[in-house]
């Protein structure tokens, strides 16, 4: 919508197609000055190292993990941030390993008692 108004804004006037497409003026020049551009770069590069760490770890490491990792390479996230990243927009969970069941052997204690 907003490359056609860039393409269109000669022809028919910037109010008419506010007007037409319902559309608040500051939507338009927001789009024009681009603000979220290096934020959406810099997302996308950690996204990236996300990415590769988690899969040269053999898809074994958590948020808690991954903040160690990113840390070492200079990038420095809060541990909610990352485990945003991880679970809700990149889709990769850490594998969990389940505790192994301990048997307990009863031993038989013998008292001897003297008197």
């Amino acid at each position: 919508m907003y490359q056609f108004i860039d393409e269109n804004k000669d022809i028919f006037g910037l109010r008419w197609l506010f007007r037409h497409f319902n559309m608040a003026p500051n939507a338009y020049y927001n789009y024009l000055k681009d603000n979220k551009a290096g934020y959406r770069k810099q997302k996308q590069k950690i996204y990236e190292e996300i990415k590769n760490i988690y899969y040269n770890n053999n898809r074994i490491i958590g948020h808690r993990g991954m903040k160690i990792f990113l840390a070492r390479k200079g990038i420095y996230l809060s541990k909610t941030t990352i485990h945003r990243y991880m679970n809700q927009e990149l889709n990769l969970h850490a594998v969990t390993m389940r505790k192994k069941e301990l048997m307990y052997v009863e031993k038989k204690i013998k008292y001897s008692l003297t008197f």
